[in-house]
């Protein structure tokens, strides 16, 4: 008897569905191939009853795979395409998908609705974790002191983080101290409040000038006489730097990953103003996430415009005034502009389709300036002016340089284009702003965004500078725009300014950077200058680093080294024969070596025989303040020694292309 059974009629899938081994529907071509849109892919081999991988002919196999490769990359390329051109992103926001209906769901499934609704308040064991209250007791000032730095927060600095509701958070101060007063510490016990106020008191003691701030006996609760020995040479830095890390304590307090808090977006922008002077940009950075994500969880990403709300979130608590919504507005740019003009070596967090928040003068942004709201109705100038400005920057940059996946000539000179035109458009308003009645405020706004807009043209030349140096048959006439930026920003530092901007990170930060991005170019380029022309620009570096010294006052951490580190280019440039040609291996081991702290010091008679620029030529006639387009004095472009003889015909010379 023959026990063998006759073999079964085998059901056969086809090729795709049986390679990602999922049930295949009857038909030609089948349901899943034509869901997953492979229909011309759906393939149903002949089969003997055999073992079905053997009817399958091996270049079959193959053919998927080139397949799939080639629909791949055509995917890739879409995306970079569409990442890379604004224009393709710009009129388009979230879209309603199916997706978010998933989310809705998943957020009743899990109870996060019903979360939200429930107070915050600590009960059982939680009782525990609760912070000594007695020592923020000895970290605060008295209430003349408070009053004093709040006031000037909210007057100068309100239009520069754009964190608070000016008028609303004077009145929660003044409860604050009443509450005090009456010996009622239960506010002490908000620590996500006391987080956002700490933070303006830390803003504020940086900021403030030293004959605005009040007595230090006020500020530390000691006696009069009994000052302590400190080695800042301002001491109000180092009470900035106690009160932002006792911001940063409460903050964690408020146990910010529990929930979302409004606070805790607010107390970020606040603290964005200190970070970088203390030099602590990696903190900034991981606050910047954890902000940006506690903002989605509030939807300020989807606050439109006022016309364009949605209904629910206009029912949401913490948007439901116009002033709370505008608030969120210039929240979320505040994050915008921190993700987007972050280090081009980091990811952005935020793209250009994730949201629809707009950013447009509003009557509410008159309380950003707390008292000074006259002379902003009657000028025309809005107070959300710098912010608009910035925005646009961050826009240029993430659009040319972040988003694209390439670093293109063609990207980059866009790039130089629309930030010259936004140049042009400040420099043409600088009159009004620089004006003998014109507010500190609006002073401060004109040169922040000046030194923005400069520090970011030297980024652009430095992006190129990165290209040319890894394929050195490129064109850099970009850096031709960063020579000109660099010595714009030394001549701006001439001008008399705020003590606001002085103090401004971003102001040393660009002095920095222009002193850095000359010594570069004169290392690179010292062969086709002449002796006369090596010497002004060694004038023009050492007075960068004249200039970052007197910025520093012990408030900047690591810009502490900005000016050893130009001196020490200085030396290295000094020990180079300008008839050699540098190779790009070289100057990329000099930079490092500087960057490393590996360079060695050197005793000030090395730098003195250079023979450098002198603080006496500083009150010089020809080193006047000008409009950014303007090309006189002893920092002008025309007058620099490259400049002066290569920028109208650099692109015929070809000069960078012989080096780069």
């Amino acid at each position: 008897m023959n026990t063998t059974k006759p073999p079964r009629r085998p059901a056969r899938s086809c090729t795709e569905c049986a390679r990602r081994k999922v049930k295949c529907r009857n038909g030609y071509p089948c349901e899943a191939c034509v869901r997953r849109g492979r229909a011309q892919s759906c393939v149903l081999t002949e089969s003997t009853g055999s073992v079905p991988v053997s009817a399958d002919k091996p270049h079959s196999r193959v053919n998927e795979i080139d397949q799939e490769r080639l629909l791949v990359q055509d995917r890739v390329s879409l995306m970079e395409t569409y990442a890379a051109d604004p224009l393709l992103r710009a009129s388009h926001g979230p879209q309603d998908s199916p997706e978010d209906l998933l989310v809705i769901l998943e957020s009743l499934s899990h109870g996060r609705a019903s979360a939200e609704r429930q107070s915050n308040e600590l009960t059982g064991l939680y009782h525990l974790y609760q912070p000594i209250q007695q020592v923020m007791l000895m970290l605060l000032p008295d209430r003349g002191a408070s009053d004093t730095l709040v006031r000037f927060a909210l007057n100068q600095l309100s239009w520069l983080h754009c964190g608070v509701r000016t008028g609303q958070f004077w009145e929660e101060h003044q409860l604050f101290w009443e509450m005090m007063e009456r010996g009622h510490r239960d506010l002490l016990k908000d620590h996500s409040w006391m987080a956002l106020y700490l933070g303006i008191l830390a803003a504020a003691c940086l900021y403030i000038s030293p004959d605005q701030r009040p007595p230090l006996p006020q500020l530390l609760h000691l006696q009069p006489g009994a000052l302590p020995v400190m080695d800042e040479a301002d001491p109000g830095v180092a009470l900035a730097k106690i009160w932002s890390e006792a911001a940063m304590d409460e903050l964690d307090a408020s146990r910010p990953l529990a929930r979302p808090s409004l606070r805790t977006i607010q107390t970020f922008a606040i603290l964005t103003l200190c970070h970088g002077s203390f030099g602590q940009m990696e903190r900034q950075y991981l606050l910047l996430g954890t902000a940006i994500h506690t903002a989605r969880c509030l939807d300020m990403h989807l606050l439109a415009n006022e016309g364009s709300c949605p209904p629910h979130i206009r029912q949401r608590p913490e948007w439901r005034t116009a002033e709370d919504r505008h608030l969120g507005r210039r929240l979320w740019w505040t994050l915008v502009v921190c993700d987007w003009l972050g280090k081009l070596s980091r990811p952005s967090s935020i793209s250009l389709t994730g949201f629809n928040t707009s950013l447009s003068p509003s009557a509410s942004d008159a309380e950003l300036l707390f008292q000074d709201t006259v002379w902003s109705a009657t000028s025309g100038y809005s107070p959300l002016w710098h912010l608009q400005v910035i925005s646009r920057l961050a826009m240029v940059v993430y659009s040319n340089i972040k988003a694209p996946r390439d670093l293109d000539l063609s990207k980059l000179l866009r790039a130089v284009e629309q930030v010259q035109e936004i140049l042009h458009q400040v420099t043409q308003q600088a009159p009004t702003h620089l004006a003998a009645d014109a507010p500190t405020w609006l002073q401060s706004q004109h040169f922040l965004v000046l030194y923005t807009i400069h520090f970011l043209r030297i980024t652009v030349a430095r992006a190129n500078l990165v290209r040319c140096l890894k394929d050195p048959g490129q064109p850099g006439l970009t850096i031709a725009q960063g020579v000109r930026a660099a010595l714009e920003i030394l001549r701006v530092s001439e001008s008399p300014k705020p003590f606001i901007v002085q103090r401004s990170w971003i102001t040393s930060s660009a002095t920095l950077a222009a002193g850095v991005f000359l010594a570069v170019h004169l290392l690179a380029l010292k062969n086709t200058f002449s002796e006369d022309q090596i010497a002004t620009r060694r004038q023009v570096i050492q007075f960068a680093a004249a200039s970052v010294r007197l910025l520093d006052l012990n408030a900047r951490g690591l810009l502490s080294r900005g000016a050893d580190l130009l001196e020490s280019l200085l030396i290295q440039e000094s020990r180079c024969i300008p008839s050699d040609r540098m190779d790009k291996e070289t100057l990329v081991m000099i930079l490092e070596q500087a960057e490393s702290g590996k360079t060695p010091t050197y005793a000030p008679e090395q730098v003195a025989d250079l023979d450098l620029y002198t603080s006496s030529q500083a009150g010089s006639p020809a080193a006047q303040f000008v409009d950014g387009e303007s090309g006189i004095g002893f920092f002008s472009w025309t007058g620099d020694p490259f400049m002066g003889t290569h920028a109208d015909t650099i692109a015929q010379t070809g000069d960078w292309d012989d080096w780069l």
